[in-house]
């Protein structure tokens, strides 16, 4: 966790423009195009945290848990680090743009608590 901890520091103020851009579609995707890969796996941590991580107390609402559950083979293919750098990418960018926003709605308050920011 301390490297992960590091990692989301170091690319925080990646993170603060990715979750502010989380009602424009086309500003999320444009900052993935131009993301590096320490940034892509920054988001790739964030969702293995989500998905592995029992300690984080999410309080999902119905609508998010049944779009988390209908993307399951997705999230997982993120969290998994056998899968390249450019299928990850690839995931991000496709669905409709309809992960990202919803990523970026679930994640926004546990990167807010992580920086100690109310």
């Amino acid at each position: 966790m301390e490297k992960s901890g590091r990692r989301v520091r170091k690319n925080s103020a990646f993170l603060s423009e990715f979750l502010s851009a989380s009602t424009s579609k086309r500003k999320q995707l444009a900052l993935l195009r131009r993301s590096t890969t320490s940034q892509l796996c920054t988001v790739c941590e964030i969702v293995k945290n989500l998905l592995h991580n029992p300690t984080l107390n999410l309080k999902l609402d119905e609508r998010q848990l049944r779009a988390l559950k209908s993307r399951r083979a997705k999230l997982r293919k993120l969290a998994d680090r056998r899968t390249s750098h450019d299928e990850k990418r690839r995931i991000l960018q496709s669905g409709r743009g309809v992960l990202l926003p919803l990523l970026a709605s679930i994640a926004a308050p546990l990167i807010a608590r992580l920086f100690g920011v109310n």
